[in-house]
């Protein structure tokens, strides 16, 4: 299994960004703390997180069939379905194109489910005088609603997402909310 250091230290050699690394940090809590509220692989599921925007910076066009491609040739000598598992959730973490795989397991779809959130969580944090102490559930879900905010965020994502988790928005945006909250010291937050 790929460690954590492991793949941190993919995630640095291919994004310079500090922005998307705090984001891919933000993801990877969000996902080690729903691992554990369902009893799945927290190891697995944060990394997962960490590695899941890797390439987007250095590969664009092919995101993210790069980090997959990298992942399916270590597992190639090792192996080992848990690196498979990762691949697959981060090759189906989108929409809209062939570049995205079919969303299937558990951790495929809280994948999908985190990582608009998380980032919308973060925007919503951004522009609160208290930071992410001071972002309340309700703001974030009104905020949702007021598409001139954080623009880039993609709304139907987050809405098809929380089918698929089958939890309600208040609820998934208390416990991403309280995922950041729990690393908003290494995020600056």
């Amino acid at each position: 299994m790929l460690t954590r250091d492991e793949a941190y230290k993919i995630v640095t050699d291919l994004v310079k960004n500090q922005n998307l690394i705090k984001h891919m940090l933000t993801v990877e809590a969000a996902l080690e703390d729903y691992a554990v509220r369902l009893g799945q692989d927290k190891e697995l599921w944060g990394i997962t997180g960490l590695l899941h925007d890797a390439d987007w910076e250095a590969y664009p066009d092919i995101h993210p069939k790069h980090i997959v491609q990298l992942l399916r040739e270590r597992n190639k000598t090792e192996n080992d379905l848990k690196i498979e598992e990762m691949a697959h959730a981060i090759a189906s973490h989108g929409n809209g194109d062939d570049r995205f795989e079919k969303r299937e397991s558990l951790l495929d779809h809280y994948l999908y489910a985190c990582d608009e959130l998380s980032g919308f969580v973060v925007a919503c944090a951004l522009v609160n005088p208290e930071k992410l102490s001071g972002v309340k559930v309700s703001s974030v879900v009104k905020r949702l609603k007021d598409k001139s905010f954080a623009r880039g965020v993609n709304r139907e994502d987050i809405t098809e997402s929380l089918a698929e988790i089958e939890l309600p928005i208040e609820t998934h945006v208390e416990n991403v909310l309280n995922s950041l909250l729990r690393i908003k010291d290494t995020l600056g937050l």
